[in-house]
């Protein structure tokens, strides 16, 4: 568990957060986006498994959050910083990378996740091309990848949680990534679904 040092997990506020996005319409970031069969079953048996602690009505797609670029703004993260980042990842000529799903659940303060292993250091390596260009928008002390299934509608004692996340076991499995996507979200909606700008085949 990654609240090792949490009392409770934290109920996500289902609003507008204009003191965040200040008037921006849509935030960016670089992810993988999941269509394999294989790991979309895991995906939704294990939504299934938390559904009563969260909100309902979760739309954003099964993804691997590569790189959070930033409201999509010229002052925040432009389209030539954008640009530059692309070209930079067009120019490294990536090879598809293994990833696996270990097949337990892990959990931030505000959300359940599957943790996702990056067995060829794929993940680490667009990372520190996309850093290199501009730096990541609000960067956590470590990067976990993960694919979030929700966000937590009530507040309720991390070992609560803990209990019904240990519970949940499948078989590990293994995919290889073949595309990077761009995507952006309405930042007016934190539970709304993903618009693909653009693929990047690898």
């Amino acid at each position: 568990m990654l609240l090792r040092t949490e009392e409770h997990i934290i109920a996500h506020q289902l609003r507008d957060f204009p003191e965040w996005h200040q008037g921006v319409s849509h935030y960016g970031i670089w992810c993988v986006m999941l269509d394999e069969p294989l790991w979309l079953r895991p995906v939704a048996a294990a939504q299934a498994h938390v559904r009563r602690l969260l909100h309902p009505g979760y739309r954003r797609q099964p993804h691997i959050t590569l790189f959070a670029g930033g409201l999509l703004a010229a002052r925040f993260f432009s389209d030539e910083t954008l640009a530059r980042q692309r070209l930079a990842l067009t120019n490294a000529r990536i090879q598809p990378f293994r990833l696996q799903l270990p097949g337990h659940l892990d959990s931030f303060a505000t959300a359940p996740h599957l943790p996702v292993v990056d067995c060829d250091g794929g993940l680490a390596n667009i990372r520190a091309l996309l850093a290199a260009v501009a730096a990541e928008d609000s960067p956590g002390d470590r990067y976990h990848p993960h694919i979030t299934l929700g966000f937590y509608r009530t507040s309720v004692p991390v070992s609560e949680v803990a209990a019904r996340l240990r519970v949940f076991s499948q078989p590990p499995v293994s995919w290889t990534a073949t595309s990077l996507s761009f995507c952006r979200f309405a930042t007016a909606d934190t539970q709304g679904p993903l618009e693909t700008v653009f693929r990047l085949p690898l």
